[in-house]
């Protein structure tokens, strides 16, 4: 109940109280006053009750205000009583809202996942069928451009490489800076982390996580040419297991298991990722999507279907935006997508 309501209430009954000990004109005053105010706060609980059609247009809703207002108040006290009976009506029959049970998340949460921000700056449909053009017009060379060198979607990144050989001098070199940046940051990166490795004496498990999490990005990213996939892949594994044999995390599973499905190994990515599971902290958000991609890639569709209807309870929260689609579209009961799957 709003406190308007309440409010209302003590006004009314100080200008009841006033009229009942009347001695002057004042008092009189004093009480049409209080009784305004009065009418005026129970109208304002009461308007935005009322049935759309009357709130549809802000003349009305004026109207309506201005109208109760004036009844309660020129009928007194028989007026100020029928509208908290009116009030207490639509209250009592207004539609209860059943919210979901919302399940929060820490701020560390999303930190640690890096999960960046869905932001369209071009769109990545419209660009996709830019690139595929024999000819692509002139008036959006200089946006693609621009576009390109803010890149971070793997699949792009791979249908972008189609412009390295483009005759425009402007979009080849901003593919070749795209391709540039991102692999320079990761090389970085590995040296960096190499450079820490030998010099520190902090616990290295990290380190070698950062290390394997570096490679695996290499090919994420279609850094590195498909001959060299496996061996990066090899390179990222490696560190992960020294990782896993001098600290146990969730988080190295997971990884494991995302280096498997980048191998093409689905059985061992799924008894890696299950591995996840037995840490009941861990939100699973974070292993139980890329169980579902390695069924997928193994072709055990029914599967797939099986691991996101379980969890769908938490997925549906999953505070990843591209997951959105993929779990609706796995999840819905009733449409043609679920009878596909």
């Amino acid at each position: 109940m709003r406190k308007e309501f309440y409010y209302s209430f003590f006004f009314e009954m100080g200008a009841i109280t006033n009229l009942m000990f009347l001695k002057s004109i004042y008092q009189l005053f004093l009480s049409f006053l209080l009784h305004f105010i009065a009418c005026l706060l129970i109208v304002s609980v009461l308007i935005p009750l009322l049935p759309k059609r009357y709130r549809k247009e802000k003349k009305g809703v004026v109207g309506a205000f201005i109208s109760l207002t004036l009844i309660g108040f020129f009928l007194f006290v028989i007026g100020y009583v029928s509208l908290v009976i009116a009030t207490l009506y639509l209250l009592r029959h207004q539609k209860t809202f059943m919210g979901d049970n919302i399940k929060s998340f820490s701020l560390y949460e999303l930190l640690a996942d890096r999960i960046p921000p869905k932001v369209s700056l071009f769109g990545e449909a419209p660009l996709y069928s830019i690139i595929f053009r024999d000819d692509i017009p002139k008036s959006r060379l200089e946006l693609i451009s621009l576009v390109i060198t803010e890149v971070k979607n793997p699949k792009l990144i791979e249908y972008v490489s189609r412009l390295i050989g483009h005759e425009n001098d402007e979009l080849r070199l901003s593919v070749t800076s795209l391709y540039y940046k991102l692999e320079n940051s990761i090389q970085e990166r590995i040296k960096h982390l190499l450079e820490r490795l030998e010099a520190s004496k902090e616990d290295k498990a990290y380190l070698f996580f950062e290390l394997s999490q570096s490679y695996y990005d290499l090919v994420y990213y279609k850094l590195v040419d498909k001959e060299l996939e496996i061996v990066t892949l090899q390179k990222a594994e490696e560190y992960i297991y020294k990782a896993m044999n001098i600290k146990d995390a969730p988080e190295f599973y997971i990884l494991l298991g995302k280096i498997y499905i980048a191998k093409k190994e689905y059985s061992k990515a799924i008894e890696t990722l299950n591995k996840v599971s037995q840490y009941k902290y861990v939100n699973p958000v974070k292993y139980v999507p890329y169980i579902a991609e390695a069924y997928f890639g193994s072709g055990n569709v029914s599967e797939v279907k099986n691991v996101i209807q379980k969890y769908s309870d938490s997925l549906r929260y999953t505070i990843n935006p591209n997951l959105v689609y993929v779990i609706d579209f796995w999840v819905r009961k009733n449409g043609a997508n679920s009878k596909q799957g």
